[in-house]
C-alpha cells in the first residue's frame, strides 16, 4: 500500500555502477530506471530516474564515465562506495525564503545556490534552485530543499508504477533529529538506531525493494 504522502521529492541513491544499479532494481521491482544525462563537469556524476508518483522519484546518482583519476572529487568519493548508499533527500518547496528561515530556527547551517539548469538526453530544459541544510551530526538524514522554479517535474517523464510504501530514518540521537524534523513540518519517522539509517521500501504490484543508506550527505 503506498503511502499518502511521502514527504519527499526525491532520494538521493548513491552507486558506483549505474548499470548494475539499474540492473539490481528492474530485478526487485520490474522497472528500469531512465537514464537521466550528466550533472555539471564539476561533478562528474550522472543519473537515472524512476518515478514514485506524481512529484517523487528515485534518482540513481553514479560517477559518469570518464577515467577514475580525471573524475572531479565527488564522484570519485561515489565511485569509492562499496555499495548503493542513499545518501541524502530532497523536499520541494516554491518558498526557498521560508525554508531558510525555519532552517536557522532550527540551528542548521543554510548554504543557498545559484539557478541551475541542464537539457535531459529526452531534450526536456530542467531548472532548479535549491537550499542545502548542514547539521555536523545528522548531516544527510537533514534534507536540502529543491525549487523545481518553471520546469516539469523529473517524475512526470520517468518510468513510472512504483510507489513509496515505507520510510523512516534512525540515528542513536533521535531525538535531535525529531526537534529538526518538526520545525522543517516533516512528517518522517525518526527511530533510535545504532548508526544513521535511511531505510524506504519501494514497490510495484507485488514486488517489494528495500533501499538501505548511511544519509552521510552530499558531501559524502
Amino acid at each position: 500500500m503506498a503511502m499518502q504522502n511521502p514527504q519527499f521529492d526525491h532520494l538521493v541513491h548513491a552507486v558506483p555502477d549505474l548499470q548494475a544499479a539499474n540492473d539490481a532494481l528492474a530485478a526487485g521491482l520490474g522497472l528500469t530506471p531512465l537514464y537521466g544525462g550528466e550533472h555539471a563537469a564539476d561533478y562528474g556524476t550522472c543519473n537515472a530516474l524512476l518515478s514514485l508518483g506524481p512529484g517523487c522519484y528515485l534518482e540513481v546518482l553514479a560517477p559518469a564515465p570518464a577515467a577514475g583519476a580525471e573524475r572531479p572529487p565527488f564522484a570519485q568519493s561515489v565511485a569509492a562506495l562499496p555499495e548503493g548508499d542513499v545518501i541524502s533527500f530532497a523536499v520541494a518547496t516554491s518558498d526557498l525564503p521560508a525554508v531558510h528561515s525555519r532552517a536557522l530556527a532550527a540551528g542548521l547551517g543554510v548554504r543557498p545556490s545559484k539557478a541551475n539548469s541542464r537539457v535531459t538526453p529526452q531534450g526536456h530544459t530542467l531548472r532548479w534552485q535549491g537550499l542545502y541544510l548542514d547539521h555536523e551530526l545528522y548531516r544527510g538524514l537533514v534534507p536540502f530543499y529543491i525549487d523545481w522554479m518553471d520546469s516539469m517535474h523529473p517524475s512526470a517523464t520517468a518510468p513510472a508504477g512504483a510507489v513509496v510504501q515505507d520510510v523512516f530514518v534512525a540515528h542513536p540521537q533521535p531525538e535531535g533529529l525529531r526537534t529538526i524534523y518538526a520545525v522543517l513540518d516533516l512528517d518522517i519517522p525518526v527511530h533510535a538506531g545504532n548508526r544513521p539509517a535511511i531505510v524506504v521500501t519501494l514497490a510495484h504490484g507485488a514486488q517489494c525493494y528495500r533501499l538501505v543508506g548511511s544519509g552521510r550527505g552530499l558531501g559524502l
